[in-house]
């Protein structure tokens, strides 16, 4: 949205299209008027078609034959990458000649930037958390976020979350899920019944202190005082 400044009549290029990251890509993409393109395994490929894509099977296409099949071999315009390693390395091979641009929010690794720079493509790394961990850029983030909020408002932008309940009982579950490939979407966490039962516990242990201050006071008299304060006096003990 920002870096990429995707716009229409452009081939956009998501790898990882049904992860968390990659399906907010595809609908913002979609959005602008871009013809959107995205790789993922076999069992993805369903999601990533009914987010409005064209889904590519990269363990079973090479970059080269779905690069010749959708651009002619010239390459895509825009290439987002959100799995990074060796998937940044070929989105170097997959971009548009002169005018591509790759992006990825992964770039952590070594990489050789020779096929970029053979193609006179260009490259931005994405670090989101940036503009809050060290305070500049803040204003222009939050024009960022108004915009994707009014993709929200338009009905333009859903997050895709994966059907299955997890609470914090089966987080464990929930981390499987992601680490395995098999999450849909946003793997969600359900903390609301932990909440409840803190506050549950936190209600009962309040009320149990202010039972044994009232026991307390019981114990205590009025016994005068000056008119800005009040002496207590211990009252004798029942027998």
């Amino acid at each position: 949205m920002d870096r990429a400044q995707v716009r229409a009549g452009q081939q956009v290029l998501v790898h990882g299209g049904a992860g968390g990251v990659g399906q907010i890509a595809i609908q913002i993409a979609r959005a602008r008027g871009a013809e959107v393109f995205a790789t993922g395994s076999a069992r993805s490929l369903a999601t990533i078609a009914r987010l409005g894509a064209t889904p590519i099977d990269y363990t079973t296409t090479p970059v080269t034959d779905y690069v010749a099949e959708h651009t002619g071999g010239e390459g895509f315009d825009v290439v987002f990458d959100t799995v990074g390693g060796a998937t940044l390395d070929l989105s170097f091979t997959a971009v548009r000649t002169y005018t591509g641009h790759v992006v990825s929010a992964l770039g952590w690794g070594t990489h050789s930037l020779a096929p970029l720079s053979f193609r006179g493509a260009s490259y931005s790394g994405v670090f989101t958390p940036l503009p809050m961990l060290t305070g500049r850029g803040r204003e222009h983030h939050g024009e960022i976020l108004r915009e994707v909020a009014d993709l929200v408002d338009a009905g333009a932008l859903k997050p895709l979350l994966d059907p299955r309940r997890f609470t914090l009982a089966t987080v464990a579950d929930a981390h499987a899920a992601v680490e395995s490939g098999a999450a849909t979407g946003k793997v969600v966490i359900d903390v609301e019944e932990c909440i409840r039962r803190v506050i549950r516990a936190l209600c009962q242990r309040r009320a149990g202190r202010w039972s044994t201050v009232a026991q307390a006071a019981r114990r205590w008299r009025p016994g005068g005082g000056d008119g800005r304060r009040v002496v207590l006096v211990r009252s004798a003990e029942p027998a």
